[in-house]
């Protein structure tokens, strides 16, 4: 998993024209550390993960939209994983390549309280197992199993599991990877997620 996530930052930033200077100042990570991301030698935390998407431009799925897009089934034992911590989170993407459309399925274990960092682009989130309570802005919600949320760009939230079971969601984001093409059936794509179990 991290020679594959450091591929895909090595990538992008390149295709950025970033050097790893740049890339440094916008994340406060050293250049030495983000080359050590790079070559798969190092792991990430899903803080420093966020902050490299966010510098970058991109959610968390679009470090998977430079492979190829003809993929359109992803067997849920095939599924790539963008991030784990044995015990504590997961992140999986549910899509791959240069879709309009990125969804991952997210798995909490345990009951630490996750920050996430403001995102560059709107999410939707719905939960299909479990409860989290989720904060945003002012604003704290009670998320359980059914219920959804949808978050605008550049909001810091916080969420914690408030289940005695996992909690597994999923979520959606529009790629902004510049790889995409518009999406004008995106609506119905949400709209018919909620009545398909992940």
């Amino acid at each position: 998993m991290d020679q594959f996530v450091g591929n895909s930052v090595k990538k992008l930033r390149k295709k950025r024209r970033m050097t790893l200077k740049s890339l440094s100042e916008l994340t406060n990570l050293s250049p030495g550390y983000l080359s050590l991301i790079e070559r798969g030698h190092s792991s990430l935390t899903i803080t420093n993960l966020h902050k490299i998407c966010q510098a970058l431009q991109i959610t968390m799925p679009g470090l998977f939209a430079h492979l190829e897009d003809t993929q359109k089934y992803v067997k849920k034992e095939n599924r790539r994983i963008i991030f784990e911590e044995p015990d504590s989170i997961r992140y999986e993407a549910l899509t791959e390549g240069a879709r309009p459309i990125s969804v991952i399925c997210m798995h909490i274990y345990d009951n630490t309280t996750h920050h996430s960092s403001p995102h560059v682009a709107d999410e939707w989130g719905l939960v299909l197992e479990g409860s989290m309570s989720f904060a945003f802005g002012e604003q704290e919600y009670i998320l359980n199993a059914g219920d959804s949320i949808y978050i605008p760009a550049g909001n810091l939230h916080v969420y914690q599991k408030t289940s005695d079971i996992p909690c597994i969601s999923v979520w959606v984001t529009l790629n902004l990877t510049g790889e995409g093409r518009p999406a004008p059936s995106s609506g119905n794509f949400i709209r018919s997620l909620s009545r398909h179990e992940v």
